[in-house]
């Protein structure tokens, strides 16, 4: 198997490093997030992270994955419950009322 060539492990690497919404990440609306769409998403994500990796090996692969599911991971994290989500979107706000 070969590994991920130089440009596209940084383009990639660029687009899961930067800040992101965590909805965006794992690819569903923030009306119909709810514990059981968030658990499904994050695991829908990683399957296809996995899908998108498994013809490659080698150093820049492996790094890729670490970043791809850390950034999978933190946005599971943050919208996993209630609770999380609220803490969440309280932070959003925040982040764009500094931003103006």
């Amino acid at each position: 198997m070969r590994d991920i060539d130089e440009k596209s492990f940084e383009n990639l690497k660029r687009k899961f490093s930067e800040y992101q919404e965590y909805y965006k990440i794992l690819a569903i609306k923030k009306e119909k997030a709810t514990d059981i769409s968030v658990k499904e998403a994050f695991k829908f994500q990683k399957k296809q992270m996995e899908k998108m990796l498994q013809n490659y090996q080698g150093k820049n692969t492996e790094k890729l994955r670490t970043i791809i599911l850390t950034t999978l991971e933190d946005a599971y994290n943050a919208l996993k419950d209630e609770n999380s989500r609220k803490h969440y979107e309280e932070l959003l706000i925040s982040i764009k009322g500094e931003e103006r």
